[in-house]
Order: structure tokens, then C-alpha cells, then sequence
């Protein structure tokens, strides 16, 4: 992929003055931002007051990637890690079956050269912008391998702050279980990701597919992406 054209970021609330000019100094056509407007309330991204990047909202609120099911099970004073852990990979496979439109919207700010480069990002950037991440390295048929390499890297950069996007399933935090049981909800694991392929391959039969069929992503559409972005 050609170097400079997808940027993955955690909410860029906390800028200071001089990453705020590095922000500038990257030329950014567009910033994705996938949180929720409560999410959004609570800690306003700082961006540059001047220029012309576009900024596209593409709410995935939390709640929709937890069942009932899940959320009580994760409450309940005997949880355990597996239950977080479990928690995430729902949420994972959600974000395929309930975030359709979304991701198709993601997909086609790549149609507009204008648009680039872009910068992805959520609260953490971990979950949501980890998934578009690796939807847009497979879409352009980067190995598999690779794209989950890419995911993971996120746990050598979040070590250094000790957090990440902790609120994916809602209150789990607030029942105060010891640190060790939820940190599946502070980590990228590997079945995280898989989850999501899994549920790509159960629902959609294949990735290709759920590129033309779910998020009508058109093979033609998909040539245009990996001259545009492609070395």
C-alpha cells in the first residue's frame, strides 16, 4: 500500500499545539470518525482551525454491538474473563451483521481521490477503526496475514497509555471485577478479528462477497481502489 494514504487513530481529543501542525503537515483530505455522538460530546476531537479537510461522521454506537445476552452476562458478579473476551468477539461479529451501512459508506470515501489521504479513527482505534482498517487492506487483497499484523500492532502502541477503547460493552467497567478479568476489553486479540471473518464467511459466503453484496462494493470499484492506492 502506498505509504501516507490510511491513517488508524484513538480519538484525537487530547492533541497539544504540536501535534495538532503534525495533524496539518499530513495534508488529510478527510478524517473518518466512528464514534457516537455521545462519544463525540464527551471528548471533541481538536483539529487544525484552518484548512480544508472534510470531516464524515460514521456513528457506530457501542450499545448496537452488545446483545442483551451479552451485556448481562458480563455483569454478573461471577464474570469472568472468558466473558470479556466472548463480549468483544460479539462485538466483532456485529459490526459485520448490524453495521452494513457504515462500512459501505467508509468504502466509498475511497471513490473521490479528493478524500485522501484519510484518517480513521474511533475512541481507542482499536475496535471500529481496527475492523475498517482491515476491511480496506483485504479489500485491495493485501494477505491475510499481513492485515492481521497490521491489527495487532496496536497493542505495542496502546501499552504506553494503558487504555484504549474500553467502552464497548457498556457498564463493564463500572462493576469493578479485577483488572486481569477485563482486559480482554484493553487489548487487539487475533479471534477478535476472526470473528469478524467468520462471520464475513457465514453470512456472505465469502469476503468478495460480502464486498459486492453487502457493501456494494463493485469489482470495478475494487480495481479503481488498488490503482489508487497500490504501489
Amino acid at each position: 500500500m502506498r505509504w501516507g494514504r490510511l491513517y488508524r487513530s484513538e480519538q484525537l481529543s487530547g492533541l497539544s499545539e504540536a501535534d495538532i501542525e503534525r495533524l496539518r503537515s499530513l495534508g488529510l483530505g478527510c478524517i473518518c470518525d466512528f464514534r457516537s455522538a455521545t462519544e463525540r460530546l464527551g471528548a471533541p476531537d481538536r483539529l487544525p482551525e484552518q484548512g480544508d479537510t472534510r470531516v464524515v461522521f460514521l456513528e457506530i454506537d457501542q450499545r448496537a454491538l452488545v446483545s442483551k445476552e451479552m451485556a448481562k452476562r458480563v455483569l454478573k458478579p461471577a464474570v469472568t474473563a472468558e466473558d470479556f473476551t466472548e463480549g468483544m468477539r460479539e462485538s466483532y461479529r456485529r459490526m459485520v451483521s448490524h453495521c452494513t451501512d457504515q462500512f459501505t459508506s467508509f468504502m466509498q470515501l475511497f471513490r473521490e481521490s479528493s478524500n485522501l489521504p484519510i484518517l480513521i479513527h474511533c475512541v481507542g482505534g482499536k475496535d471500529r477503526s481496527g475492523f475498517a482498517a482491515a476491511l480496506l487492506l483485504s479489500a485491495l487483497g493485501v494477505p491475510h496475514r499481513t492485515v492481521f499484523q497490521d491489527y495487532l500492532l496496536t497493542n505495542k502502541l496502546v501499552a504506553r497509555r494503558g487504555e484504549t477503547d474500553a467502552g464497548t460493552l457498556v457498564g463493564a467497567v463500572e462493576t469493578g471485577p479485577e483488572q486481569s478479568l477485563t482486559r480482554p476489553l484493553f487489548v487487539a486479540d487475533r479471534s477478535y478479528l476472526q470473528a469478524s471473518f467468520a462471520e464475513i464467511d457465514r453470512l456472505y459466503g465469502s469476503f468478495d462477497c460480502y464486498l459486492q453484496q453487502g457493501l456494494s462494493f463493485t469489482p470495478q470499484q475494487r480495481e479503481s481502489l488498488r490503482r489508487d492506492l497500490l504501489e
